[in-house]
């Protein structure tokens, strides 16, 4: 296919091929930043659990002579 057109721009609004790769370059840019959104989701959802042995400080169990005993 030979264009008539002189410039890549003025191919470019002519040639179907590139308007349909545009069109799936936006495609997959959205779905980058969906994913990007997940991984963060996720990411911060394992900080949560990152070390599970340790609980936090409010379900920590206070000292008492018995515990204490054992350390």
């Amino acid at each position: 296919m030979i264009s008539q057109a002189t410039s890549f721009l003025e191919c470019s609004w002519m040639c179907p091929r590139v308007a349909e790769l545009k069109e799936r370059v936006q495609e997959l840019e959205v779905e980058l930043i969906i994913k990007e959104g997940r991984i963060e989701e996720l990411e911060n959802e394992l900080r949560k659990h990152d070390n599970p042995h340790t609980p936090s400080s409010k379900k920590r169990k206070k000292k008492t002579k018995r515990n204490r005993k054992k350390e």
